[in-house]
């Protein structure tokens, strides 16, 4: 992308594959600009005409995105964070890579299940403001009762296999 031959350019301009202060600053100039850049292509979006209005809707959208700034800071440092407290509870190196794999398919069995809600959420926000409630509430039973039969046979094959793949591997 863009941002990241901006990047480059920047660390190689400023000497940051040298030093790793120079090429946080790079980053962060190379990040800051890019905003910049988008706000000032987006300044007619952030016009208020309503201001009071605006003031009233202003907690509620400051709420949701701490909430998901907050979820995101979480998800980072147990992604990051169980690590280091295998690393200090265990001591061994090899405890670390098994939690690290397992982590791994974990989050990435996180991030398709995420996926795979928001590939339903036009098909249940149609059925919604069309008015087939029903259809909708059938469908999404349907689609948890086999997310949760999946996840439960996902969870015995892995305690069936475990051992045995870790031995073997």
């Amino acid at each position: 992308s863009l941002i990241k031959l901006v990047l480059i350019a920047l660390v190689l301009a400023t000497g940051g594959q040298r030093d790793v202060d120079r090429a946080a600053t790079a980053r962060f100039v190379a990040e800051f600009g890019f905003l910049l850049l988008g706000l000032v292509w987006a300044r007619r979006y952030f016009v208020v005409r309503d201001s009071a209005r605006f003031r009233a809707e202003l907690p509620a959208q400051l709420r949701f995105g701490l909430s998901f700034f907050g979820a995101s800071l979480l998800l980072m440092a147990v992604w990051r964070g169980g690590e280091l407290a295998v690393l200090y509870l265990s001591g061994s190196s090899t405890e670390v890579a098994y939690y690290s794999v397992a982590n791994g398919v974990a989050l990435a069995l996180s991030s398709l299940l995420s996926q795979f809600v928001v590939l339903l959420q036009p098909t249940l926000t149609n059925l919604e403001t069309t008015g087939q409630q029903e259809r909708m509430e059938r469908m999404l039973g349907q689609t948890l009762k086999y997310l949760t039969i999946g996840a439960f046979a996902f969870l015995l094959v892995v305690h069936a296999l475990g051992t045995w793949v870790v031995e073997r591997v």
